[in-house]
């Protein structure tokens, strides 16, 4: 049954290699649970109610999308839109966080609207295979750049900007990791990510560098403190205008990039090279802003760590219904 709904002998896949794709998105984009309460939070939103939303609208939005669009792309709230968010918005704007978040509804209302009339899926059509390819390119150094960041291979440096950093223990212990990936990339293993991953975790538990959790599962959360606290009628004054279109012109392109790139690179692509499903992705991606918004937290976009599950060999929505698991199950 679960073959057969989500098309997996067709997309020549299996339920194996979905999950394991599901659960290296999952493992490639999980910073997001802790760095978006941090950056909200600075806005004087709850960060423990964050972390329990961040985990709820992850998981529903990407389930969503792996339910409904069949495709292996996953949903959270966006880096760079938490920030705009947060200090552009509340802090630098000097509004509350409550009118902030109806902003963010607006521009994911408008962002729907424009989906409605079809404005989103002329500007994909308008890009062209060159610049796909470069999307693509682009999104796997940033990626590796982020990842290099967290791992503090390299660190922040006033002169050059980013610098090379020290050698400790979690650097050696990251880089080890790296090298057995590619490895096992270069051997045509597949889970080369997943295995990566793992082994790097269980050199950081041995070392001492990782705390056992206190519980594997938790039902006691509370996201009152911040959900359904959005004022849209305070977000409609004449100069939160261009912050609305601002942040809906920003998640907008953000998202078609990525769902350019990764639906390319997922073979979701017909003979003329129309992305498939492209009218459900497209309007499950605007919808999701909204609810967001309505629960507490800064606009939802699709995810480019969607790349790794699929370099995993994710081709279907199962791959996106393990990684919303995986955030329902984490919380």
């Amino acid at each position: 049954m679960i073959s057969k709904y989500f098309q997996l002998e067709q997309k020549r896949t299996s339920v194996r290699v979905e999950f394991v794709a599901g659960v290296t998105t999952f493992l490639a984009m999980a910073y997001i649970i802790f760095v978006n309460p941090a950056i909200l939070s600075a806005a004087g939103m709850d960060k423990q109610a964050l972390i329990i939303v961040t985990c709820i609208v992850s998981a529903v939005m990407t389930i969503i999308t792996g339910l409904f669009a069949n495709a292996p792309i996953a949903m959270a709230p966006g880096m760079g839109l938490n920030a705009f968010l947060s200090y552009t918005l509340v802090l630098g704007g000097k509004i509350t966080w409550q009118m902030g978040l109806g902003v963010v509804f607006l521009s994911g209302l408008l962002c729907w609207l424009l989906t409605l009339l079809g404005l989103r899926k002329r500007l994909v059509k308008a890009i062209p295979v060159s610049l796909v390819s470069a999307i693509s390119v682009g999104i796997g150094l940033y990626i590796t750049f982020i990842g290099l960041q967290d791992m503090q291979v390299i660190v922040k440096n006033e002169k050059t900007l980013v610098s090379a950093g020290p050698l400790t223990g979690t650097v050696a212990i990251g880089l080890c990791g790296l090298l057995l990936m590619a490895f096992l990339a270069i051997k045509r293993i597949k889970g080369a990510l997943l295995i990566g991953m793992m082994f790097s975790t269980v050199l950081a538990i041995a070392a001492g560098f990782v705390q056992r959790p206190a519980h594997l599962v938790s039902v006691d959360f509370d996201i009152t403190p911040i959900a359904f606290k959005l004022d849209i009628l305070g977000a409609l004054k004449w100069s939160l205008l261009g912050n609305i279109f601002a942040l809906m012109f920003i998640d907008m392109f953000d998202s078609i990039g990525t769902l350019v790139a990764c639906c390319h690179e997922a073979k979701m692509v017909d003979e003329k090279g129309t992305i498939k499903g492209l009218d459900r992705l497209l309007q499950i991606d605007a919808a999701a802003s909204m609810l967001g918004a309505v629960l507490g937290t800064s606009p939802i976009a699709s995810y480019i760590e969607s790349a790794s599950g699929i370099e995993e060999g994710g081709r279907t929505g199962l791959t996106s219904v393990v990684t919303g698991l995986c955030f329902l199950w984490w919380r």
